[in-house]
């Protein structure tokens, strides 16, 4: 019996620390526009339309696809085209925009 309560306890312990916890999952991050990002970063209308037409070019080539249907390979050349979005949304910026991205990226991962 008291090993019973003893594995119900540790039971609820574990959970209860599961749960307080935010769990890492790209669905589970903020999803911001770059809208939100013009304050921050200072950026000109001139940027905001240039990266949104970066952003509505790949948005046309991406497969509507489920990710888990997809095969190894399709996900491989996603994967490739949104690093290409980005090297081309970042090549817009500023060098001071640049770090400043940099620099709220790495506190979203902390």
């Amino acid at each position: 019996m008291k090993k019973h309560i003893a594995t119900l306890a540790l039971s609820i312990i574990i959970v209860s620390v599961t749960i307080a916890q935010k769990p890492f999952h790209p669905k589970n991050m903020k999803h911001e526009s770059i809208e939100s990002y013009q304050t921050e970063l200072n950026l000109t209308e001139t940027q905001i339309d240039q990266i949104n037409a970066v952003r509505a070019e790949y948005r046309e080539e991406s497969p509507s696809q489920n990710r888990g249907e997809m095969t190894p390979e399709k996900r491989e050349e996603m994967k490739s085209k949104r690093s290409e979005e980005r090297e081309k949304a970042h090549a817009i910026l500023t060098d001071e925009q640049k770090t400043k991205f940099q620099e709220k990226i790495s506190q979203s991962f902390c």
